[in-house]
């Protein structure tokens, strides 16, 4: 069976399935540069077609029931100060709308009446592509829940879904069936955990899409006040099962009137008692949900952007009472359009890798003259041991090589490497690539090594995608500060040679070098872009990073002073 996934939305992107694998899946911010790029995925799709030469499909599913023209939730979100926005939160029509089960089902029923010609729209643009077959439309946190629960192997369990907002949803829980989510309860956008969090990143100067800093950010502060101010606003109700958004409210109102509640603390204190309250929310609201559960001890599925949130996913798999804690490895909105594909096929799809995109095509001749000098390509014999030695002598060396990985994490084939051992690579190489950052760099570890520098809880797959923060060690501490959070976490990728043979064996050689098994891995990306697709793309950032190294492919570039550290 073929099955296309599209999303519209937020992160736009393409799933194409086919029996029991997935053969594409890409995001549409790759391709135009614009991160979390909204609407029609038209980019992805052709590529999507190329890639698999195929046009006709048994299903095509696009996210969401109500497709909307609307460019971003950021307007919506922070600071939207339209008469409509404040006319509705003064006569509390927000809550009555987008806070009741009643109202939701009313809203998305108009919604769905009033975003027809949308649909129709996007039906047209798929067969102007020469895309055919028949069209179904698929349920925003239903495509989240199905985003994580098919993919691992297990026939039960319960899939829980946390967002800021989608489709008058925030969050709900999921029983899974025989590899298929099952609704058990929804709670209304209005009463979100997730936009409270936005409205926090907002306020700390922070943009949609920089959360990750507040997680950074939280851990240098006191967050006990903020934390407790918070939570008289917004709250968890065991007896309903449900978060309670009780007077914090919605959109700029909301927003001012946390202005106004955290004037007098630090930014650290406030996001320290911002991620507190998360972390306390949806604590609360899992283990209710397993309370009330036919499971004893489930094996848990999340999906939804509040779960591309670290430190929140450690403590998840840390202090509930589960068998085990899948994340979704495009666990925002960039996976809605895999969630939507799994969901009208209908054969069980096995999950085998997420290098899943554009495939390099080492060509760079049509890149300007002055570009092309900055650097000096190195024919090599030993690929693997060359970027060891590289590593090994402290240089810093970016990968472009293979197939794109599909999420918001560089796993090895688009990825900055470098030695962990100096603290101070994270000032540098952000101050390269012009980047902020609370929280250092990601390490990257094989799987037969883990276990000697980070205290894992889970099976070693759960480590696999960088979604979750473990404790290190304390030789990590010493021999890899550059990975070592303040508060003695880090957020590790797990490799196995079956994932990626080449990183993998630049981790062996690298150790026999040093006698360390830990490198930094970081996304390949200046500040403020996705991450590189092309090899042109690659090389650009490579000469304006001004990053030490290169490997394209299968060829490895080198500034022109570093070229005699090799061979």
């Amino acid at each position: 069976m073929l099955s296309l996934g599209v999303s519209c939305n937020h992160d736009a992107g393409v799933t194409v399935l086919s029996d029991n694998q997935i053969v594409f899946a890409a995001n549409e911010e790759r391709y135009t540069r614009r991160k979390f790029e909204f609407g029609f995925p038209e980019n992805a799709l052709a590529e999507a077609l190329q890639c698999c030469n195929v046009s006709t499909f048994d299903a095509i599913t696009l996210d969401g029931q109500m497709q909307t023209p609307h460019p971003s939730r950021a307007n919506l979100v922070f600071g939207d100060k339209t008469w409509m926005s404040q006319l509705a939160e003064i006569n509390q029509l927000n809550r009555v709308f987008f806070g009741t089960r009643a109202g939701v089902t009313f809203s998305r029923s108009l919604l769905r009446l009033l975003t027809q010609g949308h649909r129709n729209h996007y039906q047209s643009r798929l067969r102007a592509l020469g895309i055919t077959g028949e069209v179904f439309y698929a349920e925003h946190h239903k495509a989240h829940a199905a985003s994580s629960s098919l993919l691992f192997p297990s026939d039960s369990g319960l899939a829980i879904t946390v967002d800021a907002f989608g489709e008058g949803i925030c969050a709900g829980i999921w029983t899974l069936k025989h590899g298929f989510p099952h609704k058990q309860s929804v709670v209304p956008g209005y009463h979100s955990v997730g936009l409270m969090y936005l409205y926090i990143t907002h306020l700390l100067g922070f943009k949609l899409g920089q959360e990750g800093k507040v997680t950074g950010l939280a851990a240098h502060g006191d967050g006990s006040r903020v934390r407790d101010l918070l939570l008289s606003r917004i709250f968890f109700d065991q007896n309903r099962r449900t978060f309670v958004n009780h007077s914090l409210g919605y959109g700029t109102p909301a927003l001012e009137r946390l202005r106004k509640d955290l004037k007098e603390f630090s930014k650290e204190d406030i996001a320290a008692g911002a991620q507190s309250a998360l972390e306390t929310l949806v604590l609360d609201y899992i283990r209710a949900a397993i309370e009330s559960s036919e499971f004893e001890k489930p094996r848990l599925y999340l999906a939804g952007g509040v779960f591309a949130n670290v430190s929140l996913n450690r403590r998840i798999a840390d202090e509930l009472r589960v068998a085990s804690v899948s994340v979704a490895p495009n666990m925002g909105d960039g996976g809605l359009s895999l969630g939507a594909a799994l969901l009208n096929h209908d054969s069980r799809v096995t999950f085998q890798t997420l290098y899943l995109g554009t495939e390099i095509e080492p060509t760079i001749a049509s890149l300007p003259v002055d570009l092309l000098s900055q650097a000096e390509e190195r024919y090599t014999s030993e690929l693997e041991g060359d970027v060891a030695r590289l590593l090994a002598g402290g240089q810093i060396v970016a990968v472009a090589r293979g197939r794109m990985e599909f999420g918001p994490r560089a796993l090895g084939n688009r990825s900055i490497l470098a030695a962990a051992g100096d603290k101070g690579i994270n000032d540098s190489l952000n101050k390269k690539l012009r980047r902020t950052e609370f929280m250092p760099f990601a390490p990257i570890v094989r799987d037969v090594d883990a276990a000697e520098y980070f205290e894992l809880t889970q099976e070693l797959w759960a480590y696999e995608n960088m979604t979750v923060t473990c404790y290190a060690k304390d030789r990590t501490r010493v021999q890899c500060p550059a990975i070592v959070h303040v508060d003695g976490t880090a957020r590790p990728q797990v490799l196995t040679r079956e994932r990626n043979p080449f990183v993998y064996e630049i981790l062996s050689k690298y150790q026999k070098m040093t006698g360390v098994g830990v490198l930094v891995n970081t996304s390949f990306n200046m500040h403020e872009e996705p991450i590189v697709r092309t090899a042109e793309t690659a090389f650009r950032s490579f000469i304006t990073g001004s990053i030490d190294a290169l490997v394209l492919g299968e060829r490895l570039f080198c500034h022109r002073f570093l070229t005699n550290m090799i061979g």
